[in-house]
């Protein structure tokens, strides 16, 4: 009996030493470098340094010396994490396989990520916020930040240093809470979507899409928000979109009744009834 206790005891000692650490609830970098260095499999590296990547951008938020601190100092915590899972979104994935690339945006796949943050930390103890987003991100000039808080809007853009690759998305913050706002029109229902495409093709029947890189401009009113897009014509080059698009919406999901705008960009004094 004595014997069968010490095996099984053995038996949970090993299956406790062989568990993943779980990194998720760790939201600071000190606390999180303790880690490092441990014997882990290729995975566990991995998901240690996107938690490290993901909390060394918190920290990032939260430094009085970012060029917005005046700003994000006003938000709770619990908004700048969820700030800073949006800004590493694109750039990590929760699941996939180990050899494969987790994003569009870099050449790297997982177990390369890992790989290549090991050989930082063998000369070094720490690494640097910029070094983390140079090898999740996969370039020195490029990734997601935010570029301008107003009221409750947040504005962030992705931009790799091309016109082509900037793409701007937002987040609103109200009664204490964050939702995340896309590229704002990608927002809508399937029905007002559909309703938005058929209203400018009624001017434009060569509408072709929405410019990620122009920017949306949102505008509060009494109980709406105003929405103002650019948009491509199929024959329009990709530096120039010609189409003016305005609608109003209480919720980002529906188009306000009877509010759709559409005018030539050179000429937005003009817009279409």
């Amino acid at each position: 009996m004595r014997i069968l206790l010490m095996l099984l005891l053995s038996v949970f000692v090993f299956s406790c030493a062989k568990q993943k650490p779980d990194y998720s609830t760790i939201l600071n970098s000190d606390e999180l470098l303790k880690y490092q260095g441990q014997n882990l499999d290729a995975q566990s590296k991995y998901d240690f340094y996107k938690q490290l990547f993901l909390v060394s951008t918190f920290e990032n938020l939260k430094n009085p010396s970012h060029e917005l601190a005046g700003n994000l100092q006003k938000f709770p915590d619990s908004i700048l994490l969820q700030l800073s899972e949006i800004l590493i979104s694109e750039y990590v994935d929760k699941e996939g396989n180990i050899d494969s690339v987790p994003n569009a945006t870099t050449q790297l796949s997982r177990r390369q990520i890992a790989s290549q943050l090991d050989s930082v930390f063998k000369t070094q103890d720490r690494i640097s916020h910029a070094a983390l987003q140079n090898v999740f991100v996969g370039g020195d000039m490029g990734g997601t930040s935010i570029t301008s808080i107003d009221g409750e809007l947040i504005t962030m853009n992705r931009d790799f240093g091309t016109g082509a690759s900037s793409v701007y998305t937002y987040a609103l913050i109200r009664d204490g809470s964050l939702r995340f706002l896309g590229e704002v029109h990608d927002q809508l229902s399937a029905n007002d979507s559909a309703l938005l495409t058929t209203e400018i093709k009624k001017y434009y029947p060569n509408f072709d899409y929405f410019s990620s890189r122009s920017g949306v401009d949102i505008v509060k009113t009494e109980g709406d928000y105003v929405i103002g897009l650019s948009a491509y014509s199929t024959d329009d080059p990709g530096c120039c979109p010609s189409i003016s698009v305005r609608y109003k919406t209480a919720n980002f999901k529906t188009i306000t009744g009877g509010s759709v705008r559409v005018a030539n960009k050179n000429d937005e004094t003009r817009f279409l009834e």
